[in-house]
């Protein structure tokens, strides 16, 4: 888990402060990394406790992905990332 970036918020939001991986992973989660910040890592850490649903959580985690690190299931990473503006909205998605 700690060498997947799809959870590196997760883990972040939970209190990691040294976070594990392969070496050819490294450059990648140190990208990953510094797009994360630290509060809205907290918010969706909480957000994904209160729910019990996986399929919700999940859709949240992705979405966080996504909208705050520009992380799309089935797209690469951009190394020249730039954060997003706006509030955090992690709620799933109706419809």
């Amino acid at each position: 888990m700690a060498s997947d970036q799809r959870y590196a918020a997760v883990l972040m939001g939970l209190g990691f402060k040294n976070i594990s991986c392969q070496i050819q992973s490294a450059p990648l989660m140190k990208e990953v990394i510094s797009r994360i910040d630290v509060n809205e890592a907290a918010m969706l850490v909480d957000a994904l406790l209160e729910n019990d649903d996986p399929q919700e959580r999940r859709e949240m985690l992705y979405t966080f992905n996504e909208e705050r690190l520009d992380m799309a299931l089935n797209k690469p990473i951009q190394m020249d990332w730039t954060p997003p503006k706006g509030n955090l909205d992690i709620a799933p998605q109706n419809g």
